[in-house]
């Protein structure tokens, strides 16, 4: 699993969402352009995809992708979206309803909370926006660094185990971030060292 660098991405959009000539004689200044919500979704869709200014214009008078963003933002109706460019360097939408396969980066925004609306007052409290990379590893250290690693830093998380277990299991954790940080070397044609565990650094320091 960890060797597949050349991970196809599954993303699913709407289907008209898939031509973006299909686009509605809107004026941008009447809905869009005072909201504050979008300009953060566009801030950062400018910044992970290098977008250019033609694409984005392009992309929110497409009629199907204000729904989707509407239904996000206004309505409630999904929890998420997300985001990459297509054929011809465009950008696309989607709640995750329709298959396509891509290899390209994501852009995902997610409702911190199930909540009826993203309030135009409490957006930045209310979302959150992020990258994911097509490619599997390097998705795999962020997992575990950010995820397994700190699930395991809680004590709640891990309360009546013996503590031979626990550190048994954060050494495997460790020992699986490091190969997978080596392994993102080999396929960058870089040399990555092993990462030190967080056994090794409490080693040092009693060492000391």
């Amino acid at each position: 699993m960890l060797g597949s660098a050349t991970h196809s991405t599954t993303v699913s959009f709407p289907s008209t969402a898939l031509n973006p000539t299909n686009a509605a004689p809107l004026n941008l200044s009447s809905v869009w352009a005072k909201d504050e919500r979008i300009d953060r979704i566009k801030e950062q869709a400018f910044k992970s995809f290098r977008l250019k200014a033609e694409k984005w214009n392009r992309f929110i008078l497409t009629e199907e992708n204000q729904k989707v963003l509407l239904d996000f933002l206004d309505k409630g109706q999904s929890q998420r979206l997300v985001l990459c460019t297509g054929p011809g360097g465009n950008l696309y939408v989607s709640n995750g309803q329709v298959l396509i396969s891509w290899k390209t980066k994501l852009l995902y925004v997610l409702q911190k909370m199930p909540i009826t609306k993203v309030s135009k007052s409490g957006y930045k409290q209310g979302i959150e926006l992020g990258e994911v990379s097509y490619r599997l590893l390097d998705q795999v250290p962020v997992l575990i660094s950010q995820v397994l690693l700190v699930i395991l830093s809680n004590p709640k998380s891990y309360r009546g185990w013996p503590r031979v277990v626990l550190e048994d299991v954060r050494k495997h954790v460790e020992m699986l971030r490091s190969t997978a940080y080596v392994l993102q070397g080999h396929v960058a044609r870089r040399t990555y060292l092993p990462l030190p565990t967080l056994m090794e650094h409490l080693d040092d320091e009693e060492a000391m």
